[in-house]
């Protein structure tokens, strides 16, 4: 079986009672319980989809610690020469990425363009504008490039909001491959494959009683 390119995705799932000790904890929970105590399950996934590791992480373990520790094992566990982890951002930070060069792993990360939505930022700046908050915007890099500012006065800039309209809603992928575009962005494409065996998998696992209605 090839690894040299491979996934990772998690997915949590709460208990009714007090579950397994030392991992059943309280955490962002995607079944939407946060009222339950829960755990994390990471998959490890081939390119077809095939999983071949798994691990369990206590209920209020981030994603980035997930990821983290699937690297760590993946180069004790498998003799193989290259690796290229394709997940989205939210599963790694810039310390993560830094770690993967530096032990010699690739990588390819899906990464918003813009992290703020458009709409919401200009109500936002429409408020403190409003609010006399003129000083505080300008001192904000993030803020101040959307703004006509004239002495003490400042209005928000209409035509540079425009211009960034054209980044809303798209993707960057990072990687430090030397792999083609072309196959840069298929490897990326291909993480449907993984949350969709994934579905598959979590859909098997009784990990709770079910009431009948019948």
């Amino acid at each position: 079986m090839e690894l040299d390119l491979v996934f990772w995705d998690t997915t949590s799932t709460y208990f009714e009672g007090s579950g397994p000790e030392d991992l059943a904890k309280y955490g962002f929970s995607k079944n939407k319980r946060p009222d339950r105590l829960q755990i994390v399950i990471g998959v490890l996934m081939t390119k077809e989809g095939i999983p071949v590791a798994h691990q369990i992480f206590p209920g209020n373990t981030n994603d980035t610690k997930t990821f983290k520790s699937i690297v760590d094992d993946l180069r004790k566990r498998f003799s193989i020469t290259r690796v290229i982890m394709v997940g989205d951002r939210g599963m790694v930070s810039q310390k993560i990425l830094k770690e993967l060069r530096e032990c010699g792993m690739e990588y390819i990360v899906g990464m918003r363009m813009r992290r703020l939505a458009r709409k919401s930022m200009v109500a936002k700046l429409e408020q403190k504008l409003l609010k006399g908050g003129t000083k505080s915007l300008v001192g904000n890099r993030g803020y101040r490039r959307y703004l006509n500012v004239n002495g003490k006065a400042a209005t928000i800039n209409r035509e540079a909001l425009k211009r960034e309209e054209r980044f809303d809603g798209k993707y960057l992928l990072l990687t430090n491959s030397d792999l083609p575009t072309e196959q840069v962005a298929l490897a990326y494409k291909d993480l449907w494959k993984v949350e969709r065996a994934f579905r598959e998998l979590k859909s098997g696992l009784d990990l709770r009683p079910y009431l009948s209605l019948d």
